[in-house]
């Protein structure tokens, strides 16, 4: 009597801290893709670059590229677990030395109390090839990218909400230059950490407000004189639901960088307007302020700029999208190492455009394109590129997925653009 109590309690302290845990779904969709693109400019570099590095000012290249991977969950009320993996290859047509394989691989957990308490669990590593566009080189350089994200949140009634996390983050990149002046780096990485708190307020009427604040101290490695450096932000978050249709949310702060005896500082920020202009139609508006790496020379580079996109969906099967993004970069030096020339600013214009037709549930095809100008005040880092291709995607998904995103995309590459 006393064991069948005791299996009593345990089953219903079970449903209470995981309501629908006798409705677990698992879910799996292995797929197949094969994609050719055309790009105009593999290097990244302009035409005198080129020349310099190679001795050859060509730089266009068909590439063809194959992945498999699969997608999997498993959902047990408001709990659900996830992983991912991916591997592609990559074969160039004429610059047959680029040919590389790369992969992700990713898995995390979201758990949820009574809906008083959830958080989460994230990590991935990518071994990926480096953009050039980052560096000034024209050899394969494989990179490889970790990071891990924990959350913890806790809801005080209907409109509080604390949020706390912690990000770590970490970059082997092996830095080689194509001009024999400058020295290799084979041993270059990155680390840094982040830790961030905030309180959020939601009323009835559709709209948040909320503050936070985050601290990072991260380090560069395996140059010499290799500069640290600490980040302070503080945030106004804000989120209005106008309609079912329209939507408004803004990310607004301040960031102070702290280098080695360098410091920057400035606003920081992301806006976004998304709507649905008909019902087969929808846009998409946003405009940015932010602090990057400039893994060339260890720099911070602050990119401001603007974008938007619009989908049009005329039948469940067919899918229009079209995207421009305007970004204007300054470059800073962080330290005294950096061999990067004051005063650099370069502006990039990116348009993209893709088809996709889903013919059957387990089929896909998808053509793309787009154009890429890279405008500097310095006249060698100038440059142009454009590209098109097509992919092909099999999948067979098996069981119902979560409403959590679990597919495991390629990191873009501006060497490789995708939309």
């Amino acid at each position: 009597m006393a064991s069948r109590d005791v299996r009593k309690s345990v089953v219903t302290a079970a449903v209470l801290l995981c309501p629908g845990i006798a409705a677990a779904e698992v879910y799996a969709d292995p797929y197949l893709a094969a994609q050719e693109m055309y790009d105009s400019n593999v290097f990244s570099l302009s035409r005198a670059l080129a020349e310099k590095f190679r001795g050859d000012p060509r730089r266009d290249d068909s590439i063809f590229e194959a992945m498999a991977g699969v997608d999997a969950g498993y959902r047990f009320g408001l709990q659900r677990i996830f992983a991912g993996f991916e591997g592609r290859r990559y074969d160039y047509d004429y610059f047959d030395e680029l040919d590389h394989n790369e992969y992700t691989a990713k898995a995390g957990i979201r758990w949820n109390a009574q809906e008083r308490v959830d958080g989460s669990i994230d990590a991935h590593q990518t071994r990926r090839a480096a953009s050039f566009i980052n560096r000034r080189d024209t050899e394969l350089t494989l990179e490889t990218e970790r990071a891990g994200d924990a959350t913890l949140n806790v809801n005080f009634g209907p409109h509080w909400r604390l949020e706390t996390g912690g990000h770590y983050y970490e970059l082997d990149s092996p830095l080689t230059s194509a001009d024999p002046t400058q020295p290799d780096f084979p041993d270059f990485a990155l680390r840094q950490s982040t830790g961030t708190a905030g309180l959020k307020y939601t009323t009835e009427a559709r709209f948040s407000v909320g503050v936070e604040g985050s601290y990072g101290e991260g380090r560069f490695s395996g140059i010499p004189d290799a500069p640290r450096f600490r980040t302070t932000t503080g945030d106004l978050t804000l989120n209005y639901k106008a309609s079912e249709i329209s939507e408004f949310d803004a990310d607004l702060g301040y960031t102070h960088l702290q280098g080695d005896g360098l410091t920057v500082n400035g606003f920081s920020g992301d806006i976004a307007y998304r709507r649905d202009l008909t019902a087969l139609t929808s846009l998409k508006l946003e405009g940015f302020r932010r602090m990057g790496g400039y893994l060339a020379g260890a720099d911070v580079v602050v990119d401001t700029g603007a974008g938007g996109e619009i989908a049009w969906q005329p039948t469940l099967k067919i899918r229009l999208e079209g995207g421009y993004t305007f970004t204007h970069s300054k470059f800073q030096r962080l330290s005294e190492f950096s061999n990067e020339p004051g005063g650099r600013v370069d502006e990039i214009h990116l348009s993209q455009i893709a088809l996709g037709y889903q013919l059957f549930d387990w089929l896909g095809l998808r053509i793309f394109g787009g154009y890429r100008d890279r405008r500097s005040t310095l006249a060698e880092e100038r440059f142009n590129d454009a590209f098109v291709g097509g992919q092909i995607r099999l999948s067979y998904p098996m069981g119902t997925p979560s409403d959590e995103p679990q597919r495991v995309e390629p990191v873009f590459n501006p060497d490789t653009p995708s939309v």
